[in-house]
């Protein structure tokens, strides 16, 4: 049972992974501005995430090679064995049956540890890439809309926007001047009902380039809006 929901995680990441990255394909011709945010929160998660699968791996190599050395070839005939669930479970059988206490453990150790941990690692490696992704991709200004890191908007969502005061950031060794551009949304009844929230905002830092091309945009796409 545990097999199958680790199975279906895994699958479920590996998912969404694969759909985010098409649904930025999809609207990639339809790009107005692209943001100069980035997530260091989600680089962070990201980075923990690699953080752990590096250690665990480590320690589930330890436990590898204890079962390896002891395994190999006496009871099974060759590495490949080590990853047979049904073999394993019958050698611990007989360890213990036989009284073999320090063969049992090791057997013992190696299955639980490292035979799930394998599930984990796996996990914890997707939700690794799924935030640096999350971190390094910009969100954008489309012909249909917004999309950022927590969702995609449309233009019948926008309430009313604002220019922020220009500031400068250095970004690839090279002093760049933005300014936020905030936006304020329409929540859906879902979120407000689910998040307890009402109208919210979202902002997102603009090049001050790209102002005036995006502010022409903005007054042909987005129709009655309350400045």
């Amino acid at each position: 049972m545990n097999e199958i929901l680790f199975y279906v995680i895994v699958i479920l990441l590996i998912l969404y992974i694969i759909m985010q990255q098409v649904k930025r394909l999809k609207i990639k011709d339809k790009v107005i501005v692209k943001s100069l945010n980035v997530s260091y929160s989600n680089l962070f998660l990201g980075a923990m995430f690699l953080v752990l699968v590096i250690l665990n791996f480590k320690t589930g190599l330890s436990y590898f090679n204890d079962a390896y050395s002891l395994l190999i070839p006496k009871y099974l005939n060759s590495w490949h064995c080590l990853f047979n669930y049904t073999d394993l479970t019958n050698l611990e059988k007989k360890f213990l049956a036989n009284k073999m206490r320090d063969e049992y453990w090791t057997v013992h150790m190696y299955i639980r540890f490292v035979y799930y941990k394998i599930f984990i690692v796996v996990t914890q490696l997707l939700l690794g890439i799924a935030h640096l992704l999350k971190g390094i991709e910009n969100d954008i200004i489309y012909q249909d809309g917004i999309y950022t890191k927590r969702g995609r908007y449309t233009w019948d969502r926008i309430i009313s926007y604002r220019w922020g005061e220009a500031q400068s950031n250095k970004i690839k060794k090279r002093n760049i001047e933005y300014c936020n551009l905030i936006f304020s949304l329409n929540n859906t009844n879902a979120n407000k009902w689910f998040y307890w929230e009402g109208d919210r905002e979202i902002s997102i830092e603009i090049n001050v380039e790209d102002r005036g091309k995006l502010e022409e945009f903005l007054k042909q796409a987005i129709k009655n809006i309350d400045y």
